[in-house]
């Protein structure tokens, strides 16, 4: 069957050019009313009647098909292919004909019978390129060998040269000047066709091992003037493209997750590539981070770096395929191993192992060669050739890999992937990443939380977008063994409206699965949270300098002061007091500040100071408190260094002294004078949380109690404005007592002497609410001055300075913080109408209780559950109705400083407000002499009864003592 003449294959190559490109001219020409309609074939497939045989000489292989039944489809085919003319000019050369049950049965060639169907498909192919290339295919340009190799296939080049389908060239207009049709993607080479002889029978398109392929039925061969025709059982599929067999190959599955789409198309037309692709198992080689990474729709670069590394466009021979056996015969020619230069410029090494006979690649053997494509031939080997360099990976493609790929897109449309995240990056950061599917399924309930997190994140680019990544950025590595509960770590969010001079911090939490606290030694069995998310996972990724913790949810940034105190209903009040006050949003903009909020319960202790505070004309003092607790710098407690106090200064001007004890605890007080507070309370506020609290402008803390600036003047008339007891304030001034009032006497008369002589004391005042008031005879005491002034004398108390002994001997004697007195069972006070303190009665003191009643029944009031009670001691013959009252709230002066005897005291005072008024207690005649009365006449009673039984003892003994018997009078 060899042939000693053929068409060269550059004439052949020249003259398909050529007709393809006269075909794209034609394509559009107005002769053609349909694509699929051609003025030199029928639309149906022709039944060709038969013929006299014709003589071999004489017979093309046109002729073979219309003298046929059996081609019929075939021959309508060439023609709708316009392939005639070529095969006309074909010279010895092997055409593998399929027969029409063969063509029924593919897909394209049975597709291509209908025009209709074809014309209505969703890619019309006006000139017919796929079914021209799947005929070529068909084709060889020489007589089949007559010996076939029966080891290993042998590779014959037919007919087909590879064009790029996605390439076509677009219809020309009638007139216009043809273009020139694409090259081919087998470097001016047809397309190989394996066959193989396996019993004394030759089949075509077999595997690379030789298996599998079609029969060929070389006894029903016909010859023709132009070569051999041999039918076909089955129809030639041309190699695939280079996309779809690696995306079929199970070997090449990573290597399909690899590669984008987009460069699928582009390897597609790249033409004569050599492959050497790595197997599923090669991947192994790479770090389970690296090869996700690779895997994601970021890493293209790299991806393409990854398939530059084992793929070469030169081949051996330059610029074509190199297939296994050419590979082969030039090491075995070369007698050395053959370099094989990479699309990347490196070189891979091709040698042949000596005792396998078969090829290698940089040492490693060839597991399967020659998988055929439409623009090369592919290798496959079980191992990567990666140069050195090829994937670096950089913290963003680490968190690309590990499924951060939202994270990583928003960093990127904030323009700080190049800062944080890329190769270039020198300083060490800790990434706290949350994955893609943080990003789904947010709950729109929340404040300022979208349906859908990623899509409704702050705007690219935007102020806002940026702050909330920078917050996920921890300046510095700070692996597991290094952190502990409580822990501060700077980030890389600046604090607001501090210019970049302070970080915002991000709290660190660590503990133990059981919710208690841990030592580092079990770390690794600890819960480890970043600003309340926890970590997903132990170990954190380490990158370079850098680490990455994978995290459950994004972090929330610190918001302003309000809204985190808002955030806490025991800090209501505080919160209240500040809108009150209306410096709200001077706390909120101030930048670098620490504010120690009071709890609810810390103001429900100033009693009347709080009860003053909130009323209208005190919003300056109200304000002057309430700044006093914010610090004009940021304080965080970790870092407030253990012993001695530090002085920092406060927004109301004046300064406060914060301590540290001891590791846990933090303390808080005002300054002092000769060792006494200005502000009188001898307790320091203590700080109640354990860790600190973040604001968008430093640090929020809770404390235990107000801390009142010294600045802030309490006397005794602003306590009982509190208290509004305006009746109680009235009689005092009628009574000519205003002194009481007021805390600084300097502005008072100088000849009031009685207030001169009072100086040394400061008063606590027992002030009735006026409702009070209106259950007793308030015109009989306003009727007489006398009466009136006593009323009033028995309301107040004087406090006067304890000794320095005293103070020492009696630490318990101190009162609770805002009262006036020290309030004790039994405790006694005299008032300025007792006789100690120069009053005129004696029944001028007064006496504190406990209330002991402990349950409330529906009858009672507040009132009633008073915790204390006050008396006037010694009154008796009362149902205390106007004896005793309950104690209902209280408040402290601001104290004043006086020198005692060298000694240094403070002088406080205050008023207690109260349920009753105390009547001053006169006893009546019966309470003042009665009692007495009944008594001398008991003693005189007993003692008269006692003298007449000692009288009659005396006689008995007396008439027994002289001798003489008694004689009873005898009856008669």
């Amino acid at each position: 069957m060899s042939s000693t003449h053929k068409i060269s294959i550059s004439t052949l190559t020249t003259l398909f050019s050529l007709l393809l490109s006269s075909f794209y001219h034609s394509s559009s020409s107005t002769s053609i009313q349909s694509p699929f309609q051609l003025s030199s074939i029928s639309s149906r497939p022709t039944t060709t009647t038969t013929t006299p045989p014709l003589s071999s000489q004489t017979v093309t292989f046109i002729d073979l098909l219309s003298n046929s039944t059996s081609y019929s489809s075939l021959l309508y085919l060439v023609q709708r292919a316009r392939l005639v003319p070529i095969i006309n000019l074909l010279n010895s050369s092997t055409f593998f004909a399929p027969t029409n049950d063969a063509i029924e049965t593919h897909p394209l060639l049975s597709l291509a019978l209908n025009p209709e169907s074809h014309q209505a498909s969703s890619n019309p192919d006006n000139i017919q390129l796929e079914l021209r290339q799947t005929l070529l295919y068909h084709f060889l340009n020489f007589s089949l060998p007559s010996s076939i190799p029966s080891d290993t296939p042998a590779m014959l080049e037919t007919l087909l040269f590879p064009l790029p389908v996605n390439q076509s060239i677009v219809p020309r207009h009638p007139g216009e000047t043809p273009v020139e049709s694409p090259p081919s993607l087998l470097g001016g080479k047809g397309q190989k066709l394996r066959a193989i002889q396996r019993d004394e029978k030759v089949y075509l398109e077999v595997d690379s091992n030789g298996e599998n392929g079609t029969l060929l039925r070389l006894n029903e061969s016909q010859l023709a003037s132009n070569g051999i025709l041999i039918p076909l059982d089955r129809v030639l599929t041309p190699p695939p493209r280079l996309s779809a067999l690696i995306r079929s190959t199970p070997q090449l599955s990573i290597l399909a997750e690899v590669l984008s789409e987009d460069f699928f198309d582009q390897l597609d037309s790249t033409p004569h590539l050599t492959i050497f692709a790595p197997e599923n198992e090669a991947w192994n080689s790479l770090d389970p981070i690296e090869l996700s990474y690779l895997k994601t729709n970021f890493s293209s670069d790299d991806a393409i770096k990854v398939f530059q590394s084992f793929s070469s466009p030169a081949g051996l021979p330059q610029d074509q395929p190199g297939y296994y056996h050419q590979l082969l015969q030039a090491v075995r020619q070369a007698n050395e191993p053959v370099p094989v230069t990479t699309t990347q410029g490196h070189q891979l090494s091709v040698d042949v192992d000596p005792r396998t006979e078969t090829l290698t690649v940089n040492g490693t053997k060839i597991t399967g060669h020659d998988l055929l494509t439409n623009n090369g031939v592919l290798h496959l080997v079980p191992q990567l050739f990666l140069p050195d360099g090829t994937v670096t990976l950089s913290l963003e493609k680490y968190l690309l890999a590990l499924n951060c790929t939202k994270l990583v897109s928003l960093f990127r449309s904030a323009n700080l992937s190049t800062t944080y995240l890329g190769n270039s990056t020198v300083e060490p950061y800790t990434i706290l990443a949350p994955r893609d599917d943080v990003f789904d399924g947010f709950d729109p309930s929340l404040s300022g939380a979208p349906s859908d997190r990623w899509a409704t994140l702050p705007a690219n680019d935007s102020q806002d977008l940026r702050d909330v990544l920078k917050y996920h950025v921890v300046r510095g590595v700070h692996p597991p063994e290094e952190l502990s509960d409580g822990m501060l770590l700077s980030t890389e969010l600046d604090l607001k409206r501090t210019n970049g001079s302070l970080k915002q911090q991000i709290l660190v939490s660590v503990s133990a699965s059981d919710g208690k606290g841990t030592s580092r030694s079990d770390k690794k069995r600890s819960l480890i949270g970043f600003g309340g998310v926890n970590v997903v996972g132990v170990e954190p990724v380490r990158v370079g300098n850098s680490l990455i913790y994978l995290i459950s949810q994004i972090i929330e940034r610190p918001s302003d002061l309000l809204e985190v105190a808002l955030s806490d209903l025991k800090l209501s009040t505080c919160v209240a007091s500040i809108f009150a006050a209306g410096i709200d949003e001077e706390l909120k903009t101030f930048p670098g500040l620490s504010y120690f909020i009071p709890t609810n319960k810390a103001f429900e202790s100033l009693g009347l100071i709080m009860d003053y505070l909130l009323l209208g004309k005190s919003k300056s003092d109200l304000a002057r408190l309430l700044r006093y607790h914010a610090i004009q710098e940021v304080v965080y407690l970790r870092k407030i260094p253990v012993g001695d106090s530090h002085r920092y200064p406060t927004l109301e001007g004046t300064e406060i002294y914060i301590s540290k004890p001891d590791g846990d605890n933090v303390t808080l007080h005002g300054p002092t004078s000769h060792g006494l507070p200005l502000n009188g309370e001898i307790r320091d506020s203590e700080v109640v949380n354990k860790h600190d609290r973040l604001i968008e402008t430093g640090s929020l803390n809770v404390i235990n109690q107000v801390e009142l600036p010294a600045s802030l003047d309490i006397d005794i008339s602003k306590l009982m404005a509190g208290a509004k007891a305006s009746t109680m304030v009235d009689l005092i001034k009628a009574s000519n007592m205003s002194w009481v009032l007021h805390k600084n006497l300097s502005g008072l008369p100088d000849q009031d002497q009685e207030r001169n002589a009072r100086f040394e004391n400061s008063y606590t005042v027992l002030c009735p609410t006026d409702e009070a008031f209106t259950k007793i005879n308030l015109t009989y005491y306003l009727e007489s001055p006398i009466l009136l002034k006593s009323l009033v004398m028995q309301h107040i108390i004087p406090t006067k300075p304890p000794s320095a002994g005293n103070v020492k001997s009696r630490p318990d004697l101190k009162p609770a913080p805002f009262h006036p007195l020290v309030l004790g069972d039994g405790i006694v006070y005299s008032t300025l109408l007792s006789r100690s303190e120069g009053g005129p009665s004696g029944y001028g003191d007064v006496s504190l209780r406990m209330n002991t009643i402990l349950e409330k029944n529906s009858e009672e009031t507040n009132e009633d559950q008073a915790k204390w009670l006050i008396g006037i001691k010694g009154a008796r013959g009362t149902n205390g109705d106007h004896d005793s009252a309950r104690i209902l709230n209280y408040g402290r002066v601001t104290p004043i400083l006086m020198e005692d005897d060298q000694v240094f005291v403070s002088l406080a005072g205050g008023v207690l407000s109260l349920n009753k008024v105390l009547e001053p207690y006169e006893p009546n005649w019966w309470e003042r002499w009665g009692q007495s009365l009944v008594g001398w006449i008991i003693v005189l009673g007993f003692v008269g009864a006692l003298s007449f039984l000692v009288w009659r003892l005396w006689i008995k003994k007396k008439n027994h003592s002289t001798g003489y018997q008694f004689l009873e009078p005898m009856e008669e």
